[in-house]
């Protein structure tokens, strides 16, 4: 009795570009490289096809460089910083890599909701359910320096003041002062929309 003839494996071509993960394989009888956001969210970025393999991935890799270009060219300059802030773009994908949650996430959602108003962090505090600021400001923080590892961008030159730490910058400026005098945070409009962005979980 004749075995079935079984399908040969496809042979794929895997690589690391910058932030990206390149697949690279002939489907459908065509040469395709395909990019993903390593460690974010599903799908495929870009994808390039050619006549081999090999070519492929170079002009996969030349659009990544080319959107990556594209997105220096675009950031906004905030003087009070010394920071170019990273696009609407940018930040959804350091989001989806990092996946913050819990508290930071309270506060990322709380503190964009107030807009241009801002908010203390001692509000930010309360929107966690942290005791206090000092919580507060280790947390986003925390926050702002896995965002710019995410993103690949540097943190501000410049605190936003005080005993507060650069990477805080990374997420907001300073505004006035609070109902209380304290000192406002103001997110930076650019991480608002990709905030905004961020599915809300159903109940269950």
């Amino acid at each position: 009795m004749n075995k079935p003839n079984k399908t040969p494996a496809l042979k794929t071509t895997a690589l690391t570009h910058g932030r990206h993960t390149l697949r690279a394989a002939v489907l459908n009888k065509v040469p395709t490289a395909r990019a993903f956001l390593t460690g974010g969210a599903q799908g495929t970025v870009a994808e390039a096809t050619a006549s081999t393999v090999e070519d492929a991935i170079e002009q996969l890799k030349q659009q990544l460089d080319e959107t990556a270009a594209k997105s220096l060219s675009d950031r906004r300059h905030d003087d009070l910083l010394a920071l170019d802030v990273p696009t609407k773009e940018e930040f959804a994908d350091g989001l989806s890599i990092v996946k913050p949650h819990g508290g930071q996430l309270a506060m990322l959602r709380a503190h964009a909701a107030a807009g241009a108003e801002g908010l203390s962090t001692e509000d930010l505090a309360d929107a966690a359910g942290y005791a206090g600021y000092k919580s507060a400001n280790l947390q986003y923080a925390k926050l702002g320096r896995a965002l710019a590892e995410a993103i690949g961008c540097d943190l501000p030159g410049k605190s936003i003041g005080g005993e507060k730490d650069l990477a805080t910058g990374l997420l907001a400026s300073v505004g006035g002062a609070g109902t209380e005098g304290d000192q406002v945070l103001v997110m930076h409009p650019e991480l608002l929309s990709a905030v905004q962005d961020i599915p809300v979980a159903p109940i269950t």
